[in-house]
Protein backbone atom coordinates (compact mmCIF):
# COMPACT_ATOMS: atom_id res chain seq x y z
CA UNK A 1 0.00 0.00 0.00
CA UNK A 2 1.53 3.63 -1.00
CA UNK A 3 1.73 6.00 1.74
CA UNK A 4 0.16 8.96 2.29
CA UNK A 5 2.10 11.85 3.82
CA UNK A 6 1.17 13.80 6.54
CA UNK A 7 1.19 17.11 4.29
CA UNK A 8 -1.42 15.80 2.03
CA UNK A 9 -3.39 14.40 4.92
CA UNK A 10 -3.24 17.97 5.75
CA UNK A 11 -4.17 19.38 2.37
CA UNK A 12 -7.12 17.46 2.53
CA UNK A 13 -8.48 18.32 5.73
CA UNK A 14 -7.84 21.97 5.39
CA UNK A 15 -9.89 21.73 1.63
CA UNK A 16 -12.72 19.63 3.64
CA UNK A 17 -13.05 22.45 5.81
CA UNK A 18 -13.66 24.93 3.43
CA UNK A 19 -16.14 22.91 1.41
CA UNK A 20 -18.10 22.19 4.43
CA UNK A 21 -18.39 25.71 5.58
CA UNK A 22 -18.99 27.17 1.68
CA UNK A 23 -21.64 24.48 1.42
CA UNK A 24 -23.24 25.64 4.96
CA UNK A 25 -23.15 29.24 3.91
CA UNK A 26 -24.61 28.29 0.77
CA UNK A 27 -27.49 26.57 1.89
CA UNK A 28 -28.91 29.34 4.28
CA UNK A 29 -32.27 29.97 2.97
CA UNK A 30 -32.54 33.47 1.61
CA UNK A 31 -35.77 34.60 3.13
CA UNK A 32 -34.46 34.42 7.19
CA UNK A 33 -31.91 37.17 5.98
CA UNK A 34 -33.79 41.00 6.71
CA UNK A 35 -35.00 42.56 3.16
CA UNK A 36 -33.33 45.33 3.04
CA UNK A 37 -32.82 48.06 0.09
CA UNK A 38 -30.07 50.68 -0.14
CA UNK A 39 -30.43 54.49 -0.55
CA UNK A 40 -28.66 56.56 -2.96
CA UNK A 41 -28.54 59.91 -4.03
CA UNK A 42 -28.38 61.12 -7.48
CA UNK A 43 -28.45 64.72 -8.29
CA UNK A 44 -29.31 65.53 -4.69
CA UNK A 45 -32.77 63.51 -5.06
CA UNK A 46 -33.05 59.50 -2.86
CA UNK A 47 -33.84 56.95 -4.78
CA UNK A 48 -33.58 52.70 -4.64
CA UNK A 49 -32.10 50.84 -7.80
CA UNK A 50 -34.87 48.84 -9.38
CA UNK A 51 -32.26 46.38 -9.88
CA UNK A 52 -31.61 45.87 -6.68
CA UNK A 53 -35.27 46.00 -5.75
CA UNK A 54 -36.12 43.56 -7.91
CA UNK A 55 -33.20 41.51 -6.96
CA UNK A 56 -33.75 41.24 -3.25
CA UNK A 57 -37.01 41.28 -3.06
CA UNK A 58 -36.89 38.82 -5.93
CA UNK A 59 -39.52 40.24 -8.31
CA UNK A 60 -39.45 40.19 -12.18
CA UNK A 61 -39.77 43.09 -14.31
CA UNK A 62 -39.87 43.86 -18.01
CA UNK A 63 -39.33 47.36 -19.58
CA UNK A 64 -39.63 48.77 -23.31
CA UNK A 65 -36.29 50.35 -23.01
CA UNK A 66 -37.39 53.11 -26.18
CA UNK A 67 -40.58 54.01 -24.56
CA UNK A 68 -39.04 54.09 -21.27
CA UNK A 69 -41.94 51.82 -19.52
CA UNK A 70 -41.31 49.44 -17.67
CA UNK A 71 -43.54 46.37 -14.97
CA UNK A 72 -42.84 44.87 -11.77
CA UNK A 73 -43.92 41.51 -10.81
CA UNK A 74 -44.80 39.70 -7.85
CA UNK A 75 -47.29 37.13 -7.29
CA UNK A 76 -50.78 38.62 -8.46
CA UNK A 77 -49.11 41.71 -7.92
CA UNK A 78 -47.98 44.27 -10.48
CA UNK A 79 -46.82 47.55 -10.76
CA UNK A 80 -46.07 50.09 -13.60
CA UNK A 81 -43.78 53.09 -14.13
CA UNK A 82 -42.70 55.28 -16.79
CA UNK A 83 -39.19 57.33 -17.29
CA UNK A 84 -39.79 60.57 -15.96
CA UNK A 85 -43.09 60.36 -14.72
CA UNK A 86 -43.07 60.80 -10.87
CA UNK A 87 -46.55 59.08 -10.49
CA UNK A 88 -46.76 54.89 -10.53
CA UNK A 89 -49.70 52.43 -10.07
CA UNK A 90 -48.73 49.74 -7.72
CA UNK A 91 -51.55 46.75 -7.70
CA UNK A 92 -54.75 49.41 -7.22
CA UNK A 93 -52.89 52.28 -5.67
CA UNK A 94 -51.88 55.72 -7.25
CA UNK A 95 -47.89 56.76 -5.82
CA UNK A 96 -47.09 59.60 -6.37
CA UNK A 97 -43.61 61.41 -5.52
CA UNK A 98 -42.09 64.94 -5.64
CA UNK A 99 -39.79 63.87 -8.65
CA UNK A 100 -39.65 61.41 -11.27
CA UNK A 101 -38.12 57.75 -12.30
CA UNK A 102 -35.25 58.10 -13.44
CA UNK A 103 -32.69 56.26 -16.14
CA UNK A 104 -29.06 56.39 -15.27
CA UNK A 105 -26.59 56.46 -18.36
CA UNK A 106 -25.81 53.25 -18.21
CA UNK A 107 -29.50 52.38 -18.34
CA UNK A 108 -30.58 51.41 -15.03
CA UNK A 109 -33.39 52.77 -13.49
CA UNK A 110 -34.00 54.40 -10.50
CA UNK A 111 -37.18 54.25 -8.18
CA UNK A 112 -38.06 57.69 -5.49
CA UNK A 113 -37.05 56.14 -2.29
CA UNK A 114 -40.48 57.01 -0.93
CA UNK A 115 -42.30 55.46 -3.60
CA UNK A 116 -39.73 52.45 -3.70
CA UNK A 117 -41.14 52.27 0.02
CA UNK A 118 -44.52 52.01 -0.58
CA UNK A 119 -44.27 49.79 -3.69
CA UNK A 120 -42.45 47.37 -1.39
CA UNK A 121 -45.00 47.43 1.34
CA UNK A 122 -48.22 46.60 -1.28
CA UNK A 123 -46.11 43.96 -3.42
CA UNK A 124 -44.30 41.78 -0.10
CA UNK A 125 -47.40 42.88 2.12
CA UNK A 126 -44.81 43.67 4.51
CA UNK A 127 -44.08 46.77 7.03
CA UNK A 128 -40.85 48.63 5.17
CA UNK A 129 -39.32 51.44 6.84
CA UNK A 130 -36.49 53.78 6.83
CA UNK A 131 -33.16 52.94 8.77
CA UNK A 132 -30.81 55.23 7.83
CA UNK A 133 -29.76 55.04 3.99
CA UNK A 134 -31.81 51.75 3.68
CA UNK A 135 -35.53 50.35 3.56
CA UNK A 136 -36.06 47.49 6.07
CA UNK A 137 -38.51 44.97 6.71
CA UNK A 138 -40.03 46.63 10.22
CA UNK A 139 -40.50 42.98 11.62
CA UNK A 140 -41.36 45.28 15.06
CA UNK A 141 -44.48 46.95 13.72
CA UNK A 142 -47.74 46.40 14.65
CA UNK A 143 -49.52 48.06 11.57
CA UNK A 144 -51.40 45.82 9.56
CA UNK A 145 -50.41 45.89 5.87
CA UNK A 146 -54.35 45.77 3.69
CA UNK A 147 -54.15 44.22 0.14
CA UNK A 148 -56.06 46.81 -1.54
CA UNK A 149 -59.07 46.84 -3.06
CA UNK A 150 -61.51 48.39 -6.32
CA UNK A 151 -62.48 50.55 -3.67
CA UNK A 152 -59.86 51.96 -1.83
CA UNK A 153 -59.95 56.22 -3.43
CA UNK A 154 -56.90 58.30 -2.50
CA UNK A 155 -58.42 61.99 -2.97
CA UNK A 156 -55.89 64.98 -3.80
CA UNK A 157 -57.17 68.68 -3.68
CA UNK A 158 -57.05 69.57 -7.62
CA UNK A 159 -54.94 72.49 -8.51
CA UNK A 160 -54.69 72.61 -11.71
CA UNK A 161 -56.72 72.18 -15.08
CA UNK A 162 -55.40 71.57 -18.62
CA UNK A 163 -58.11 72.24 -21.56
CA UNK A 164 -57.39 71.00 -24.99
CA UNK A 165 -58.77 72.07 -27.89
CA UNK A 166 -58.25 69.42 -30.12
CA UNK A 167 -56.93 69.14 -33.64
CA UNK A 168 -54.66 72.40 -34.99
CA UNK A 169 -51.98 73.17 -37.36
CA UNK A 170 -51.81 71.08 -40.26
CA UNK A 171 -54.68 69.00 -38.89
CA UNK A 172 -57.52 71.12 -39.12
CA UNK A 173 -59.94 68.45 -37.69
CA UNK A 174 -63.63 67.79 -39.00
CA UNK A 175 -64.51 70.74 -41.73
CA UNK A 176 -67.96 71.70 -42.58
CA UNK A 177 -69.47 73.99 -45.37
CA UNK A 178 -67.95 76.81 -46.53
CA UNK A 179 -64.79 75.47 -44.96
CA UNK A 180 -65.28 75.95 -41.58
CA UNK A 181 -62.65 74.16 -39.81
CA UNK A 182 -63.04 72.43 -35.96
CA UNK A 183 -60.02 73.33 -34.88
CA UNK A 184 -60.76 77.35 -35.40
CA UNK A 185 -64.07 76.43 -33.02
CA UNK A 186 -62.17 74.00 -30.84
CA UNK A 187 -59.60 77.04 -29.84
CA UNK A 188 -62.13 79.74 -29.48
CA UNK A 189 -64.19 78.08 -27.08
CA UNK A 190 -61.65 76.42 -25.24
CA UNK A 191 -60.38 79.95 -24.65
CA UNK A 192 -63.56 81.30 -23.12
CA UNK A 193 -63.37 77.95 -20.97
CA UNK A 194 -60.26 78.71 -19.72
CA UNK A 195 -61.25 82.46 -19.03
CA UNK A 196 -64.41 81.61 -16.84
CA UNK A 197 -62.41 78.97 -15.14
CA UNK A 198 -59.97 81.84 -14.03
CA UNK A 199 -62.51 84.22 -12.87
CA UNK A 200 -64.52 80.96 -10.85
CA UNK A 201 -61.84 79.10 -9.60
CA UNK A 202 -59.28 81.21 -7.67
CA UNK A 203 -56.14 79.78 -6.95
CA UNK A 204 -56.14 76.56 -9.80
CA UNK A 205 -53.68 76.56 -12.29
CA UNK A 206 -55.67 76.81 -15.91
CA UNK A 207 -53.94 76.63 -18.90
CA UNK A 208 -54.10 75.45 -22.67
CA UNK A 209 -52.20 72.56 -24.28
CA UNK A 210 -52.50 75.08 -27.32
CA UNK A 211 -53.47 79.17 -27.19
CA UNK A 212 -52.81 79.25 -31.42
CA UNK A 213 -52.52 77.70 -34.95
CA UNK A 214 -50.15 74.56 -33.93
CA UNK A 215 -50.36 71.06 -34.40
CA UNK A 216 -49.73 68.57 -31.32
CA UNK A 217 -49.55 64.85 -31.30
CA UNK A 218 -52.00 63.45 -29.31
CA UNK A 219 -49.60 61.99 -27.20
CA UNK A 220 -47.85 65.73 -26.53
CA UNK A 221 -50.93 66.95 -24.99
CA UNK A 222 -51.57 64.64 -22.44
CA UNK A 223 -47.91 65.06 -21.60
CA UNK A 224 -48.30 68.84 -21.28
CA UNK A 225 -50.68 67.53 -18.35
CA UNK A 226 -48.59 64.90 -16.90
CA UNK A 227 -45.93 67.56 -16.71
CA UNK A 228 -47.82 69.81 -14.45
CA UNK A 229 -48.89 66.54 -12.13
CA UNK A 230 -45.18 66.41 -11.02
CA UNK A 231 -44.93 69.65 -9.38
CA UNK A 232 -48.97 69.57 -7.96
CA UNK A 233 -51.20 67.48 -6.27
CA UNK A 234 -54.22 66.84 -8.67
CA UNK A 235 -55.45 67.89 -12.01
CA UNK A 236 -58.24 67.72 -14.76
CA UNK A 237 -57.88 67.22 -18.55
CA UNK A 238 -60.64 68.16 -20.76
CA UNK A 239 -60.39 67.78 -24.84
CA UNK A 240 -62.80 69.50 -26.61
CA UNK A 241 -64.16 68.67 -30.09
CA UNK A 242 -66.57 69.36 -33.00
CA UNK A 243 -68.52 66.06 -34.31
CA UNK A 244 -68.93 65.18 -37.58
CA UNK A 245 -70.94 62.72 -39.72
CA UNK A 246 -71.58 61.55 -43.33
CA UNK A 247 -75.33 62.07 -42.69
CA UNK A 248 -76.17 65.68 -42.35
CA UNK A 249 -79.16 65.15 -40.03
CA UNK A 250 -76.72 63.91 -36.86
CA UNK A 251 -77.01 66.38 -34.23
CA UNK A 252 -76.45 66.85 -30.52
CA UNK A 253 -73.67 66.98 -28.35
CA UNK A 254 -71.96 64.62 -26.10
CA UNK A 255 -69.36 63.41 -23.04
CA UNK A 256 -66.75 60.62 -23.49
CA UNK A 257 -64.68 59.45 -20.95
CA UNK A 258 -62.09 56.77 -21.28
CA UNK A 259 -62.76 52.83 -22.22
CA UNK A 260 -61.78 50.00 -24.25
CA UNK A 261 -65.14 48.87 -24.33
CA UNK A 262 -67.15 51.96 -26.44
CA UNK A 263 -71.16 52.74 -25.28
CA UNK A 264 -72.23 52.23 -28.76
CA UNK A 265 -71.64 52.01 -32.51
CA UNK A 266 -71.56 55.57 -32.77
CA UNK A 267 -69.29 55.99 -30.11
CA UNK A 268 -66.83 53.44 -31.80
CA UNK A 269 -66.93 55.68 -35.09
CA UNK A 270 -66.31 58.97 -33.43
CA UNK A 271 -63.11 57.68 -31.58
CA UNK A 272 -62.00 56.47 -34.61
CA UNK A 273 -62.97 59.55 -36.71
CA UNK A 274 -60.52 61.97 -33.66
CA UNK A 275 -58.15 59.12 -33.35
CA UNK A 276 -57.31 59.14 -37.20
CA UNK A 277 -54.75 62.51 -36.35
CA UNK A 278 -52.27 59.81 -35.90
CA UNK A 279 -51.35 59.68 -39.49
CA UNK A 280 -50.20 63.01 -39.51
CA UNK A 281 -47.73 62.21 -37.00
CA UNK A 282 -43.55 62.07 -37.25
CA UNK A 283 -42.07 61.65 -34.25
CA UNK A 284 -43.05 58.19 -33.70
CA UNK A 285 -42.59 58.01 -30.25
CA UNK A 286 -45.97 57.46 -29.26
CA UNK A 287 -47.46 53.74 -29.50
CA UNK A 288 -51.36 53.88 -29.31
CA UNK A 289 -51.94 50.41 -30.39
CA UNK A 290 -51.33 48.58 -27.24
CA UNK A 291 -52.56 49.20 -23.19
CA UNK A 292 -49.05 49.93 -21.67
CA UNK A 293 -48.07 51.94 -18.45
CA UNK A 294 -50.31 54.98 -18.86
CA UNK A 295 -54.23 53.33 -20.02
CA UNK A 296 -53.39 51.16 -17.55
CA UNK A 297 -52.90 53.98 -15.33
CA UNK A 298 -56.11 55.62 -16.93
CA UNK A 299 -57.98 52.55 -16.35
CA UNK A 300 -57.75 51.90 -12.65
CA UNK A 301 -60.95 52.04 -10.68
CA UNK A 302 -60.19 55.43 -9.22
CA UNK A 303 -59.58 57.57 -12.02
CA UNK A 304 -62.52 56.10 -13.96
CA UNK A 305 -64.72 56.43 -11.66
CA UNK A 306 -63.79 60.32 -11.34
CA UNK A 307 -63.82 60.30 -15.05
CA UNK A 308 -67.19 59.49 -15.27
CA UNK A 309 -68.44 61.29 -12.36
CA UNK A 310 -66.79 64.65 -14.14
CA UNK A 311 -68.76 63.25 -17.49
CA UNK A 312 -71.76 63.78 -15.90
CA UNK A 313 -71.22 66.78 -14.40
CA UNK A 314 -70.38 68.46 -17.71
CA UNK A 315 -73.33 67.06 -20.02
CA UNK A 316 -76.20 68.05 -17.12
CA UNK A 317 -74.63 71.89 -17.48
CA UNK A 318 -74.69 71.57 -21.53
CA UNK A 319 -78.25 70.01 -21.41
CA UNK A 320 -79.54 72.73 -19.14
CA UNK A 321 -77.70 75.30 -21.16
CA UNK A 322 -78.00 74.56 -24.84
CA UNK A 323 -81.36 74.62 -25.93
CA UNK A 324 -81.04 74.72 -29.32
CA UNK A 325 -79.04 71.11 -29.55
CA UNK A 326 -80.00 68.37 -27.53
CA UNK A 327 -77.85 65.81 -25.32
CA UNK A 328 -76.51 62.52 -26.56
CA UNK A 329 -75.38 61.49 -23.00
CA UNK A 330 -72.39 60.70 -21.39
CA UNK A 331 -70.85 57.78 -23.57
CA UNK A 332 -67.34 55.41 -23.16
CA UNK A 333 -65.07 55.32 -25.76
CA UNK A 334 -61.20 54.42 -26.59
CA UNK A 335 -60.42 57.70 -27.44
CA UNK A 336 -56.26 58.26 -28.01
CA UNK A 337 -55.83 61.49 -26.38
CA UNK A 338 -57.06 60.26 -23.34
CA UNK A 339 -55.26 57.15 -22.64
CA UNK A 340 -51.94 59.19 -21.77
CA UNK A 341 -54.06 61.07 -19.08
CA UNK A 342 -52.55 60.31 -15.36
CA UNK A 343 -55.63 62.51 -14.24
CA UNK A 344 -59.34 62.24 -14.50
CA UNK A 345 -59.66 62.87 -18.33
CA UNK A 346 -62.79 63.76 -20.55
CA UNK A 347 -63.42 64.22 -24.32
CA UNK A 348 -66.68 66.46 -24.93
CA UNK A 349 -68.34 67.05 -28.59
CA UNK A 350 -69.45 70.17 -28.68
CA UNK A 351 -71.90 69.77 -31.39
CA UNK A 352 -71.62 68.24 -35.34
CA UNK A 353 -69.62 70.43 -38.08
CA UNK A 354 -71.96 68.46 -40.34
CA UNK A 355 -75.38 69.74 -39.13
CA UNK A 356 -75.96 73.18 -41.08
CA UNK A 357 -78.09 74.38 -37.90
CA UNK A 358 -75.44 73.16 -35.48
CA UNK A 359 -72.21 74.72 -37.84
CA UNK A 360 -74.15 77.90 -37.95
CA UNK A 361 -74.30 78.33 -33.84
CA UNK A 362 -71.20 76.43 -33.39
CA UNK A 363 -69.36 79.76 -35.50
CA UNK A 364 -71.65 82.17 -33.48
CA UNK A 365 -69.29 83.86 -30.72
CA UNK A 366 -72.74 84.20 -28.89
CA UNK A 367 -72.90 80.42 -28.61
CA UNK A 368 -69.76 79.52 -27.66
CA UNK A 369 -70.00 81.87 -25.09
CA UNK A 370 -72.89 79.53 -24.28
CA UNK A 371 -70.99 76.27 -24.72
CA UNK A 372 -68.05 77.52 -22.92
CA UNK A 373 -70.16 78.81 -19.29
CA UNK A 374 -71.55 75.08 -19.84
CA UNK A 375 -68.62 73.06 -19.75
CA UNK A 376 -67.00 75.27 -17.26
CA UNK A 377 -69.72 74.82 -15.09
CA UNK A 378 -69.48 71.47 -14.71
CA UNK A 379 -65.79 71.47 -14.23
CA UNK A 380 -66.12 73.86 -11.22
CA UNK A 381 -68.86 71.32 -9.98
CA UNK A 382 -66.91 68.82 -10.01
CA UNK A 383 -64.03 70.39 -8.57
CA UNK A 384 -65.63 72.23 -5.76
CA UNK A 385 -67.43 68.97 -4.55
CA UNK A 386 -64.32 67.15 -4.68
CA UNK A 387 -62.19 69.69 -2.99
CA UNK A 388 -64.23 69.26 -0.35
CA UNK A 389 -63.71 65.85 0.36
CA UNK A 390 -59.81 66.59 1.24
CA UNK A 391 -60.75 69.57 3.26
Amino acid sequence: MEKISSGYCYMRLILTFIFITCAAVYIIPAENSDLQFRIQKLNGKEYVSLYEICRDGEFDQSIDPVLGRGKIYKKTYVAVYQIDLSVILAGKELIKADYPVRRGDDGEVFIPADSAQKILEIMLEKNISRHGNYLKEDKESKTVIKKPVDDDIHYEEIDFIVIDAGHGGKDPGAVGKGGKREKDITLAVSKRIRDILKRELKGVNISLTRSTDVFLELGERTEIANKLLRKSKNGLFISIHVNASISPKSSGFETYYLSRDPTTDDARVTATLENNVVILETKKKHHYDDIEFIEALMLAAQIQKESHILAELIQKNMTSAMKQSYSRGVKRADFFVLRGSLMPAVLVEIGYITNKKELNLLITPNYQAVVSKAVAGGITSFVAGYNKLVK
